[in-house]
């Protein structure tokens, strides 16, 4: 016997329209609950565990647990623009072509170019306005043969 299925419904929010949901749509939206909340300290943990891992081996290794595991540490590093007044007032009508505007001020490569260029005239101006910001970041990748996969204690 089938065990009994909640009622749900799908609510459309711009029109605030409402239809029933399928059993089937109830159901993963259920399980999707279940398996998120079971999920949030395994994420937690695996955080945990990444943020030791960067104190203890450095970037550009890989740690490698004969036939079950690889774990790359890589470093990432980003421009990033820290004053975004005095990058406009240095680089004029320029700004618009050197820097994409999202929520944040990404620089050009060319921009960046221009930053590590010592000659160009702006190079100091623009260098106090980015700073290089660096991450560091480690997959786990599963290795073993498929048929030993879960064995390891």
């Amino acid at each position: 016997m089938k065990s009994h299925i909640p009622h749900g419904i799908v609510v459309d929010k711009q029109t605030g329209e409402a239809t029933p949901a399928s059993e089937h749509v109830v159901e993963l939206v259920i399980e999707g609950l279940q398996k998120d909340a079971a999920a949030k300290p395994l994420t937690k943990r695996v955080t945990e565990i990444k943020a030791e891992l960067k104190d203890l081996a450095a970037p550009g290794t890989v740690i490698t647990v004969d036939g079950i595991v690889e774990a790359p540490v890589t470093l990432r590093q980003q421009v990033v623009v820290v004053d975004d007044a005095a990058l406009k007032a240095a680089l004029g009508k320029r700004f618009a072509d050197l820097v994409d505007v999202k929520v944040d001020y990404q620089p050009t490569e060319k921009l960046i170019a221009m930053a590590a260029d010592a000659d160009d005239p702006l190079a100091q101006k623009i260098r106090a306005c980015l700073e290089v910001k660096e991450s560091v970041s480690i997959v786990f990748r599963d290795i073993a043969p498929k048929a030993k996969r879960g064995k390891a204690a």
